[in-house]
């Protein structure tokens, strides 16, 4: 299974500030998932979005937009509950999986 960056941070960030230590939440992560990173390819993915959508005011929070740019950038389908924003990513070729 993959997760990106983005994501990654946000499940460390909500471990320490529920008071784990960061190190091992992040390590233990890792031993779980596959991290994609924030390429070249996903920023200019993103940065076509975040116009696009900018354009439209139709703007959705700059980690979704992230998120989206690299599975779109990957050809991964993404799963999510947030299917609100994610929606709007459609346009640009991303793909959701109902959970």
């Amino acid at each position: 299974m993959y997760i990106t960056i983005i994501t990654l941070y946000e499940l460390v960030r909500g471990d320490v500030l529920a008071g784990f230590s960061g190190e091992d939440s992040k390590r233990d992560y890792e031993k779980i998932f596959m991290v994609l990173n924030f390429d070249n390819k996903a920023l200019v993915k993103a940065s076509e979005i975040y116009a696009a959508l900018k354009k439209k005011s139709m703007l959705i929070d700059e980690r979704d937009i992230m998120i989206g740019a690299i599975c779109i950038s990957n050809n991964l389908p993404l799963a999510t509950l947030n299917k609100k924003h994610f929606n709007r990513l459609k346009q640009f070729g991303i793909k959701l999986i109902d959970i």
